[in-house]
């Protein structure tokens, strides 16, 4: 499914070398099978590996152990982000946040079982 993606074949190798690589696999096809744009996945894909190398360097041994990081990551990656312009608008830290948060808890709702998050919607019971 990934090289419905990127063109690239190292690209998909990175993707699938990650720690979490069948997890991503699997948000990919579940994100295709909802009709996700593929600018929106090529653009998430990225943003979960990123996050599961910091969980990673930070202590992550295990998909599970991946909640705990969300916070931590969302935040360094705001601060990354102050004063981005976007489309002609300044984000707002809030903004990046919510586009950070979201991908990665989206990920987590698919791969963990239990795990809510604190987004605005959950995936469908009939995922897990």
């Amino acid at each position: 499914m990934l090289e419905s993606y990127f063109v690239k074949p190292q690209t998909v190798d990175q993707v699938r070398a990650s720690w979490i690589g069948a997890e991503v696999e699997r948000y990919v096809v579940w994100m295709a099978e909802r009709g996700y744009s593929s600018r929106c996945v090529f653009r998430r894909v990225p943003l979960v590996v990123a996050f599961a190398e910091f969980a990673r360097a930070r202590g992550a041994g295990v998909v599970e152990d991946l909640p705990a990081y969300v916070e931590d990551y969302v935040a360094e990656r705001v601060a990354g982000y102050r004063g981005v312009r976007r489309c002609g608008n300044v984000e707002t830290e809030r903004q990046v946040a919510r586009e950070v948060r979201g991908p990665i808890e989206q990920l987590l709702q698919l791969v963990v079982p239990g795990f809510l998050g604190r987004g605005r919607g959950h995936l469908s019971r009939s995922v897990r």
